[in-house]
């Protein structure tokens, strides 16, 4: 089976619980996901530039600056030269989650390939991360039932019995 590994840079964790439970709900039956998560900007950077990641997920508010961005104030300027930076060295699929609304534009611009608000529908999510993943959805298909089910053998019954009786009135009539 083939595995996907996720670079989860954020330091909410029920942010972290949403995307790492979408993910997996994503790849069940189809992958393993393996998430590295992050809450240090330095590391985040670092670790999307060198390692071999198949997606990065952002949550620009949400790092903290690292020992050598102590006095950075604007996460969102630095999470914009973060995503460069990684995609300088990498062409993997970034997505921003828990952007606020006036901040996504600048997101999208510095190469993230989608960009989710601060509330967001996981379903959405699923979607996009099917779509970066190139997991196409699998359809439903229902079980084919092993023995008959009674709602079964009573519609086959009823049939029969429709037949007999309409066998009947022609034969009445005949």
């Amino acid at each position: 089976m083939k595995t996907i590994n996720l670079l989860l840079g954020n330091s909410d964790r029920r942010i972290n619980n949403l995307v790492e439970v979408a993910a997996r709900d994503v790849c069940y039956d189809r992958a393993v996901v393996e998430c590295f998560k992050t809450a240090d900007l330095d590391e985040f950077i670092q670790r999307g530039c060198v390692e071999e990641f198949d997606l990065i997920i952002i949550a620009p508010e949400h790092l903290r600056p690292g020992p050598v961005r102590r006095n950075t104030r604007n996460a969102i300027e630095e999470a914009v030269r973060a995503i460069c930076t990684i995609k300088e060295h990498r062409q993997v699929p970034i997505i921003g989650v828990a952007v606020p609304a006036e901040h996504e534009l600048r997101i999208l611009m510095a190469g993230a390939d989608n960009v989710f608000g601060v509330l967001f529908n996981d379903e959405v999510l699923k979607s996009e991360l099917r779509r970066v993943l190139g997991l196409a959805e699998q359809a439903e298909v229902p079980p084919s039932p092993s023995r008959a089910s009674f709602a079964g053998v009573l519609l086959r019954g009823l049939d029969r019995f429709r037949q007999a009786v309409s066998t009947n009135r022609e034969t009445l009539k005949g």
